[in-house]
């Protein structure tokens, strides 16, 4: 086994919870609809850089307009939906409610691709919804924009529902030949014009260009998660996919480490309950993986 692939593993799920956590600061100021366009406008530009060196541009029409449809649910819809939650919950809760993507993701792919489910993946379902369950009733960090943090948990649940048809679509693109880093780079490019039109409409444009410290943690996050993106699928290349997701699969902790580190910057304080629900949403991540 390549020992890059696990590093690579591993380096995935620490920046996607190191950049959940910079989102959370970033949100003190910035709305999630900034915020999402922020993390196109960067990440955008770093995945076309990368697809001459490990992508490749060769892709039939089924692939093309299958990541076209993923950008707009998985870059559009569903990141807007967790940077709310992230808002009004804490990054800690925000990513163990989202955690149930994977689970979710079985779950669809049962009746839509005719994937075989199991007794282990329904277990991880179960142990996943046991995870939000914890971590929801009690949120590791207050509401930015004042809304009621009942607002959060819909917006993770929601979220987590579209990662996971999201997922379904970009399983459907690799069926038909599909490179997941092309395809990535196609779904970023999809989604930034919705994300510029969001943040007109809600007549947020004007901070764009009024710099502040919460404009450099989003660029931050949106370079973390971009580099996480990248990380994850090298990881699979090299690796067995279950192998891989275990280690990727450790990003619910890692976020609530981060944001336990950052707490004079997120203004979270992550709990006990936090640090038990991020374990079981782990476990569940990997019963659903290896229980294939």
């Amino acid at each position: 086994m390549s020992e890059t692939g696990y590093l690579a593993a591993f380096g995935a799920g620490l920046l996607f919870g190191l950049s959940d956590s910079l989102v959370r600061a970033a949100s003190r100021r910035l709305s999630p609809y900034m915020n999402l366009l922020i993390s196109l406008l960067v990440g955008t530009p770093i995945l076309w850089l990368t697809v001459p060196a490990i992508g490749s541009l060769a892709m039939g029409l089924s692939a093309l307009t299958a990541y076209i449809i993923a950008g707009l649910l998985n870059f559009v819809a569903g990141r807007l939906l967790f940077y709310i939650a992230v808002a009004n919950l804490g990054a800690a809760t925000a990513t163990v409610a989202t955690s149930p993507v994977t689970a979710l993701s079985a779950l669809l792919a049962w009746p839509l691709l005719g994937e075989k489910l199991t007794y282990l993946q329904l277990l991880g379902v179960v142990l996943a919804s046991i995870a939000v369950y914890i971590a929801s009733t009690r949120p590791s960090g207050k509401s930015f924009h004042g809304e009621h943090h009942l607002l959060g948990v819909v917006a993770a649940l929601s979220a987590s529902l579209v990662f996971a048809t999201a997922t379904i679509m970009v399983r459907y693109a690799a069926y038909h030949g599909g490179d997941p880093v092309t395809g990535t780079a196609i779904s970023y490019t999809v989604a930034l014009p919705f994300a510029a039109l969001l943040v007109i409409a809600k007549k947020q444009h004007s901070n764009l260009l009024r710099l502040s410290r919460e404009h450099g943690y989003m660029i931050a996050a949106a370079m973390s998660v971009a580099l996480a993106q990248l990380s994850r699928y090298y990881s699979l290349t090299e690796l067995d996919v279950a192998n891989a997701v275990v280690l990727i699969g450790l990003f619910p902790l890692h976020t609530v480490a981060f944001t336990a580190i950052m707490k004079h910057t997120t203004e979270e304080k992550p709990g006990k309950r936090h640090v038990v629900a991020a374990i079981i949403a782990t476990i569940a991540i990997m019963l659903v993986t290896r229980g294939k």
